[in-house]
């Protein structure tokens, strides 16, 4: 399993902007938002990046420009670098809220999280009477980041706390809601983060991270059929349909309450083609969870729904 602090550096590598040097030379702001896409090819950055140099060059009283070469640096991995051209936009705008995110997320690669979440905080509190507060991806993807530093510091209260911010704000953001299950496995609470974590892997249904912090979870409560699910749906996530559903066969035997184990075992029956066993799988997990979409899915599959 990837440790937390790994899995949110891949999470920030992940991060773009809509960064467009149509958007630049236009004067339009440049946000630092979330998506998941991947991220730029080399080839792609470092053409942008020369480009980007030389308009900073040409303008370089123009903040905008120097967030578009620091966010190309960071890419990049120059983190001291981006942190530069951040701090000169900063010069130039002192309110540029997408600098001094820009500048705590480069502090956090450095591994300067003290300094970070100084910065980040002086974000969230900027925003205090925002009425866009809660819906601004921006804000929550800051939220995430406090929360993980808070997480760091062992301050697990303080990185729920965030963590349930950044939720209310994006209740489909599945690493948010993994962070928030490790936090609370950490802080001993361990049905909280099984809850948690379920609802990580109902948004990403092959979240491996997510799956394997379960089976840690388990493993301390004592429950080998938990284990064994949570080692099943790894190998369902990697497609090895084969060796999954002996794996969940068995681990229903003491779920039979657990909804998600006939999920799982419901797409393991599908993988190895085995259309019966599939579909009295899905049936048993609509009957404890009406709600399970994938087990729904799966049911109008094997009955030629679709």
């Amino acid at each position: 399993m990837m440790p937390p602090a790994q899995a949110r550096l891949k999470r920030n590598s992940q991060l773009t902007l809509l960064w467009v040097a149509m958007a630049v030379a236009a004067g339009m702001l440049i946000w630092w938002v979330v998506f998941y896409a991947p991220s730029p090819s080399q080839d792609l950055l470092d053409s942008t990046l020369i480009t980007l140099e030389e308009e900073v060059r040409n303008s370089p009283q123009d903040p905008d420009r120097r967030i578009a070469v620091a966010i190309a640096y960071a890419e990049r991995g120059l983190h001291k670098e981006a942190i530069d051209q951040f701090e000169q936009a900063l010069a130039l705008d002192p309110e540029n809220q997408t600098a001094m995110i820009g500048i705590g997320r480069s502090q956090i690669h450095q591994g300067d999280t003290d300094n970070a979440l100084v910065v980040l905080q002086s974000v969230i509190d900027k925003n205090i009477d925002n009425p866009l507060l809660k819906t601004s991806e921006q804000i929550e993807a800051v939220f995430y980041e406090i929360g993980g530093i808070y997480m760091e510091q062992e301050d697990y209260p303080a990185a729920i706390e965030n963590l349930r911010s950044a939720i209310e704000i994006n209740p489909v953001d599945a690493d948010a809601w993994l962070l928030l299950g490790q936090v609370q496995f950490a802080d001993g609470n361990l049905q909280e983060a099984l809850v948690s974590l379920l609802q990580a892997v109902r948004l990403v249904p092959n979240y491996i991270d997510a799956y394997e912090v379960m089976g840690d979870i388990f493993g301390q409560m004592g429950s080998e059929s938990g284990v064994g699910y949570a080692s099943g749906m790894v190998l369902v996530s990697k497609r090895d349909y084969e060796q999954a559903v002996p794996k969940l066969e068995v681990a229903i035997l003491g779920l039979s309450d657990f909804s998600s184990a006939f999920e799982g075992l419901g797409l393991a029956y599908e993988g190895v083609d085995n259309t019966q066993g599939a579909t009295a799988a899905y049936e048993r997990a609509l009957a404890l969870d009406p709600a399970l979409i994938l087990a729904r899915q799966g049911l109008l599959r094997m009955q030629g729904g679709q």
